[in-house]
């Protein structure tokens, strides 16, 4: 059966007949893939599929011939070997030698290892067998007396005993063995420490189970589907009470903050859900956090229900403690007041002006105390729902006009300029407590004032939001500005922005926000550091109708 071609150099040929030959044919290989250049790795594959179809061609095809030939023209290069058998095989065994079952393994196997390998048999005649290994490019490409050198090289090698073949293969064996003895080894310690692993995974989860079982608060969790997946021991508790796994009905909440991908955080008294639990008044603060994984795709929901009960019956004794204090305190305080009112009215005679400059920082010492008084006031009354507001007709105008010429005074004192903007909106109708609203903008002044440096400027700014139907009041300040980690918190009773020492015990930014929203609006702020702040008060616009008297 013809197998050259004009562009293939035959480096090596020879007969098939016994097992020597077949030692043979696999050093032939080995040496050729050697001188060649190929890595080790290679060499090994292309011995081992030359022995497996050369065996074949003796064992079944009674012997035959092998012949190793280097293509020179063909790009990439290839080097083929044929394996020809001489014996007539009946038509079962030659379909079984070409199946992958039974007699045919070796070629199966063979094909694996080298680039190609083909087949070609016919009924009562031999089978050839051709195996192509296509030479990579970081070789260099062989010519016609690179061929015939190699082909020399090998012809004049002595080391082509079939005895000491036999003896590598033996030890090729035999590193293999060891080869497959470390792998066991490795496999081995990857499987303990794969179980190591899962042991500590398995404490983790039974400690976290534990956890999330004792804890107080009640927790709840949703799949990234809206589907209920767990609740712990006090959320079973707060379910059992209604006819949701959720407790309180929160499922709508829960839904839409996965929908929507943005978490659930009410503020304020009026967020809290009371229960009766176990005969008792208890209270929670719900909070819902989305879970997020790679891309932001939705992984589930957090329900936490914070059991608030201990902390409001706590803030209800203290802000009943302040409001008690406050009033006491508030009327010795004015009676002082009046006293220095009298000194500095000369009433009981001329002051000198030692005696004056005492009395004057006596009185503004004064004042600043019954400011706090009533700050303090005006909190415990929002909290308990004591306080209602005195709504009047007015304009922007009217507010800002009034704020500004109660603060232009300090801010003259620390030469920083107010500036108004207000004009476009001056004339936009507001119905409001006006004295409480003058309040808010008037503490917003105070803190840009206070932060600002000489020579900068504060602004009063009006603007109407995109629907139309609420204003925008805002104070734009050129002072160091707020983090934004801090920028929520500046709103809560007695916070303050780390490094502020100024006087004042935290408390006007939360009366601010608290006459904000009575009226229906909000506050907040936009800051970045070392770029100033600027704090708003959002307001509803539009009158309503006033029964008459």
């Amino acid at each position: 059966m013809p197998h050259n071609a004009a562009s293939r150099y035959t480096l090596v040929s020879s007969l098939i007949d016994s097992e020597e030959d077949l030692a043979a044919s696999r050093r032939w290989a080995k040496l050729i893939a050697e001188k060649l250049g190929l890595d080790p790795s290679t060499q090994t594959r292309l011995s081992t599929a030359v022995s497996e179809v050369s065996r074949n061609a003796l064992s079944y095809g009674g012997g035959g011939r092998i012949v190793f030939q280097l293509d020179t023209i063909s790009n990439p290069q290839e080097l083929a070997v044929f394996v020809e058998d001489d014996g007539t095989q009946p038509d079962e065994v030659q379909r079984r030698i070409l199946s992958r079952k039974g007699l045919g393994v070796g070629l199966s196997g063979s094909r694996r290892l080298v680039s190609r390998l083909e087949v070609d048999a016919s009924k009562g005649g031999g089978t050839l067998v051709k195996l192509y290994l296509t030479l990579p490019d970081s070789l260099k490409r062989f010519t016609l007396n690179d061929a015939s050198n190699i082909r020399d090289e090998i012809l004049s090698s002595g080391d082509l005993n079939p005895l000491a073949e036999l003896k590598r293969q033996n030890q090729e064996l035999l590193a293999s063995l060891q080869l497959i003895e470390n792998q066991k080894q490795k496999l081995a310690q990857f499987n303990k420490e794969l179980r190591e692993a899962e042991e500590r995974q398995r404490r983790t989860a039974e400690k976290m189970q534990a956890i999330l079982e004792n804890l107080p608060d009640s927790i709840v969790l949703y799949g990234p589907d809206c589907e209920f997946e767990y609740s712990n021991g006090p959320a079973k508790t707060l379910a059992s009470l209604g006819e949701s796994d959720v407790p309180f009905g929160l499922d709508s909440v829960f839904e839409e903050a996965i929908k929507s991908g943005k978490d659930y955080f009410p503020e304020g008294p009026g967020s809290l859900l009371q229960e009766k639990v176990n005969g008792e008044d208890r209270y929670f603060l719900p909070r819902v956090i989305n879970f997020l994984g790679s891309g932001g795709t939705a992984r589930g929901a957090l329900l936490l229900l914070r059991d608030v009960t201990d902390m409001r019956l706590l803030d209800d004794l203290k802000m009943d403690l302040l409001g008690t204090l406050s009033h006491e305190i508030k009327g010795p305080v004015t009676s002082i007041r009046m006293a220095v009112l009298l000194l500095l009215d000369r009433a009981l005679g001329e002051l000198n002006d030692d005696q004056k400059e005492l009395a004057e920082t006596a009185k503004s010492e004064i004042e600043r105390l019954l400011r706090l008084l009533n700050n303090l006031l005006d909190v415990q009354r929002f909290s308990s729902g004591g306080y209602s507001l005195q709504r009047v007709y007015c304009t922007v105008a009217d507010v800002v006009a009034r704020s500004t010429s109660e603060m232009r005074r300090d801010a003259e004192k620390r030469g920083i300029a107010l500036e108004d903007r207000t004009e476009q909106c001056s004339t936009e109708d507001l119905f409001v407590d006006q004295e409480r609203i003058i309040y808010a903008l008037n503490n917003l002044l105070s803190n840009a004032i206070k932060h600002s440096e000489s020579g900068q400027t504060v602004t009063l700014t009006a603007e109407r939001d995109a629907s139309g139907k609420s204003i925008r009041l805002g104070v734009r300040d050129e002072g160091s500005g707020i983090p934004k980690r801090y920028q929520q918190l500046i709103f809560n009773r007695y916070a303050k922005a780390p490094g502020n020492r100024r006087p004042g015990i935290g408390l006007g930014l939360t009366i601010a926000r608290d006459f904000a929203r009575a009226h229906g609006g909000d506050i907040g702020v936009e800051s970045d550091e070392g770029k100033g702040s600027h704090f708003y008060i959002e307001l509803p616009l539009g009158r309503e109708e006033v029964p008459e008297d």
